[in-house]
């Protein structure tokens, strides 16, 4: 997809049985096209129209949108307060984990550990606060980033490997070539 030598090709998926849809885009778009802007698209453009049926409109919709970033008109202001809290709290679990084992054991090393998991959550609840805009969700994130930063970075990923297993869910990293260009493994991913 794309030119060659430009690597200017967007790709568009939908796994309607799955429920997701990803937006690849070649590197020579990730300036016009990033990561963030894909998830916007598919998040505020595609998956309202796929969450009522409407597959084509979510299509049609989304595939102008990108369009429209492509030739330089920037999207909607990002609506701040989400009407749908659990698609708040969905995007706020991979941002606590990152702040609290990241962060969070720098902070605890620096501050001890209760100084630390106290500073962390107070972190996160003013991070949280910004990105979803729900100081309900954000109170609930400062707490359990520190509660993951008082027991601990390593308590925490043993944990979650030992949720892992079966099979392998979504699209992971790595990017593909084919046809036209590259695809760098960014773009963007959601679920309706």
């Amino acid at each position: 997809m794309g030119r060659q030598k430009v690597d200017d090709g967007v790709i568009l998926v939908v796994a309607k049985d799955d429920r997701t849809v990803r937006i690849e885009v070649g590197y020579g778009l990730e300036g016009a096209l990033s990561d963030i802007t894909s998830k916007r698209i598919i998040s505020e453009v595609i998956v309202p129209h796929f969450k009522r049926g409407d597959f084509f409109q979510g299509l049609q919709s989304g595939v102008g949108q990108i369009i429209s970033v492509i030739d330089g008109e920037p999207l909607p202001e990002h609506q701040r307060h989400s009407k749908n809290s659990d698609q708040g709290l969905r995007q706020l679990v991979p941002f606590l984990l990152i702040v609290s084992l990241g962060v969070g054991s720098v902070l605890r090393s620096a501050f001890g550990r209760v100084g630390g998991s106290l500073v962390t959550g107070m972190v996160v609840t003013g991070l949280a606060w910004l990105v979803v805009g729900s100081l309900l969700l954000a109170i609930f994130a400062g707490i359990a980033a520190m509660f993951v930063t008082l027991i601990g970075a390593s308590t925490v990923l043993h944990g979650l490997g030992g949720m892992s297993g079966g099979g392998r869910h979504g699209w992971g990293g790595g990017g593909f070539r084919g046809g036209g260009g590259g695809f760098g493994g960014g773009g963007a991913s959601g679920r309706w």
